[in-house]
């Protein structure tokens, strides 16, 4: 027989994962003065709110200067500012 905090604990554990948000991107503009990137979402600090591990722009380590869950800033690296990038498409990956 489970105990009533037993029960509560377990309770809570499965809220949390019902509750449990899709990341997604509505845009990523570029700031060029600031050499950074903004990316605009939703749950952008993972399906639990665990936060950021990484985020790469093509082949590119971009550093996080913050993030929240509705707005990550990001630095281009220093040697790689984002005028050195050709116009294109890029693949954005942020891993949590």
């Amino acid at each position: 027989m489970k105990t009533p905090i037993a029960s509560l604990i377990s309770l809570m554990a499965a809220a949390s994962f019902a509750h449990a948000a899709t990341p997604s991107i509505a845009d990523a503009p570029v700031n060029y003065a600031n050499k950074t990137l903004t990316v605009y979402g939703a749950s952008l600090l993972g399906p639990s709110g665990q936060g950021i591990a990484s985020i790469t722009l093509g082949q590119f380590a971009l550093t996080v200067q913050t993030a929240t869950t509705t707005e990550i800033v990001a630095d281009f690296p220093p040697g790689d500012p984002p005028s050195s990038f050709s116009p294109g498409t890029y693949q954005l990956t942020i891993t949590f």
